[in-house]
């Protein structure tokens, strides 16, 4: 009770049904609704439910070219001081080439929109990123990539742009 509230303790379900689908050489995917609800422990914070979306649609326009369609909407938790739970809706557009059999470019776009329950307050992040990974066995992988990330939000404590620029290199093996 740091804050002089209670525990923001809570029970979640989240019920998705859809299809998968799998037109051979053209695209796969699958495309689920559902319902989400969230109840929380202590009586003066109000149970949130509506709608969630699961969806990744992968489209082939060649071999070597596949493009990626995520979309989703779930109840995330928030870690600022209002405590309120918020709505998530993200997209996301990927492209990834293969340049070489073992040298895979990719290029990413994202939306996000956060809509916190209880409040008028909403956030909004735009996203960019390109990389490539390099398979030099079936084990072993060099990654990297380049991104770049701005976040809006129309809270007066937080109401200001950030921007995030990151590159991320990573040596990958598997067991």
């Amino acid at each position: 009770l740091i804050s002089g509230l209670p525990n923001i303790d809570s029970k979640a379900l989240r019920v998705v049904g859809g299809a998968n689908f799998d037109l051979s050489g053209k695209m796969r995917g699958s495309v689920g609704l559902g319902y989400s609800v969230k109840e929380f422990d202590a009586d003066i914070y109000d149970s949130v439910k509506g709608l969630s979306v699961d969806t990744r649609v992968e489209f082939f326009p060649s071999r070597l070219f596949t493009v990626t369609f995520d979309a989703q909407r779930t109840i995330e938790d928030s870690s600022l001081r209002q405590r309120n739970p918020f709505w998530r809706t993200q997209f996301a557009l990927t492209g990834d080439y293969a340049l070489l059999h073992n040298l895979i470019l990719t290029s990413t776009a994202r939306y996000s929109h956060q809509d916190f329950t209880e409040s008028d307050r909403t956030s909004e992040a735009y996203g960019a990123s390109i990389g490539g990974r390099y398979l030099g066995s079936r084990r072993a992988s060099i990654e990297g990539a380049l991104s770049y990330l701005t976040r809006k939000s129309n809270d007066a404590t937080f109401q200001r742009t950030v921007n995030e620029g990151r590159f991320t290199l990573a040596f990958r093996y598997q067991i």
